[in-house]
């Protein structure tokens, strides 16, 4: 596409299996991306089959059996022990109450559901972060705006509440990021160290993904759970831009550009390709950023949980209760003590968000949704996606090259 509309993609890498950027360099996978993207695959497929017979106690070459057979009917399904009974929703509830060894069983829906409060009990900070991580406040907070990202001014802020609350004992993050910016990641990787610095122990629960920003966040935890199959490590950067200028041309759209200063100036404008000159400073900058970053992790794969357990990249392997019960370990208490789990910052409630909305007034709502239908149109997203693969500013990117798993 980019040869079709004389677009120059111009982008800097350290590490062989940063495969982010191939999206934008290659025109097909590269061997590294795809001995990456079959370990990793492979991990996640073994990983399945292992559960799978280990909750329905078959053994792993019935379950590979079982897949080879796929699709099942219903009832063969349950021949085949993947399933226990055939009913609707009335039974299954049925079933569940008969379990819980209660005919009479309420049922609950978890939006109303309110585990008990722990006032007065020791306090573990709680500070949860998913999506890209991005200088700022980040976002997706919003009452129509459910995208999640990670502000690392936001995120680092919360690590600092963390820190000067005297009733906090220690600090569990709950991180699910392929990462983002690498100022972002390194500003929050300074709040985790100063948490740590201040004597409270940090532990890191990993979700889908903690890789490339997002593991240079946890690596400096005092311990890191991770799931068998998060997906962590990408140890690299990357950064570049997209230069239009033939592509401007040839639409008869011309920037005659004016810069004032070093041979530096103007590098990141997407007008006109980076000059010889322009390319050596930018590649020496991505080398410094690479050589601190191997300084904090060391390593240069991506590798799913069980992988980076073997190679030292995690301490264990489990979910939230896992890394909750290291915390406390940690902060010398006992397995069984009760704690109170306390998220920072404070999640605002739906009133706050309406009333933040709305103070806007009427203009304010009228503009969201004019908003929210243009964003809505293919060109629009198109054009959106293709401004995310340029540069804008001086910051560089250490972000995975994520595989689609269903």
């Amino acid at each position: 596409m980019f040869d079709k509309i004389d677009a120059q993609p111009q982008f800097f890498r350290h590490g062989d299996y940063k495969t982010a950027v191939n999206t934008y360099t290659e025109s097909e996978a590269t061997p590294e991306q795809l001995e990456a993207t079959t370990s990793m695959l492979t991990s996640i497929f073994d990983g399945t089959i292992d559960n799978i017979a280990a909750d329905r106690d078959l053994t792993r070459d019935q379950v590979l059996a079982l897949l080879n057979a796929a699709p099942f009917s219903s009832a063969a399904a349950v021949d085949g022990g993947l399933a226990d009974k055939i009913g609707y929703l009335e039974e299954a509830r049925d079933y569940a109450a008969e379990l819980a060894g209660d005919e009479d069983a309420v049922f609950q829906s978890i939006s109303d559901y309110s585990p008990k409060r722990n006032y007065g009990k020791p306090v573990i900070a709680l500070i949860e972060g998913q999506g890209t991580i991005i200088p700022g406040e980040g976002g997706g907070d919003g009452v129509f705006n459910p995208a999640a990202n990670i502000g690392g001014e936001a995120y680092a802020a919360a690590l600092d509440d963390a820190l000067e609350d005297d009733k906090v004992k220690a600090v569990l993050l709950r991180i699910s990021s392929g990462g983002g910016s690498a100022t972002a990641s390194d500003q929050v990787m300074a709040a985790v160290k100063r948490v740590q610095d201040a004597g409270k122990p940090v532990v890191v629960s990993m979700g889908q993904y903690a890789a490339s920003g997002g593991y240079y966040i946890a690596a400096p935890a005092d311990h890191i759970v991770a799931m068998p199959q998060t997906i962590t490590g990408s140890i690299g950067i990357f950064g570049g831009k997209v230069a239009l200028e033939e592509t401007f041309a040839n639409v008869g759209y011309n920037i005659q550009g004016v810069r004032i200063g070093g041979d530096f100036a103007g590098a990141y404008s997407a007008d006109e390709p980076f000059t010889e000159a322009q390319a050596e400073g930018y590649a020496r900058e991505m080398t410094r950023q690479y050589e601190i970053f191997l300084g904090v992790v060391s390593e240069g794969r991506v590798w799913t949980g069980e992988q980076a357990l073997e190679r030292g990249l995690v301490d264990e392997l489990g979910g939230f209760e896992t890394a909750l019960a290291a915390t406390k370990r940690l902060a010398e208490m006992d397995a069984d003590a009760e704690v109170s789990l306390q998220r920072f910052p404070r999640p605002k409630s739906r009133e706050e968000l309406f009333n933040e909305l709305l103070s806007g007034g009427a203009q304010a709502g009228s503009d969201l949704e004019s908003l929210s239908l243009l964003l809505s149109q293919p060109e629009v997203k198109a054009m959106l996606r293709a401004r995310d693969a340029m540069v804008s500013d001086a910051d560089r990117t250490m972000k995975a090259n994520l595989p689609v798993v269903r």
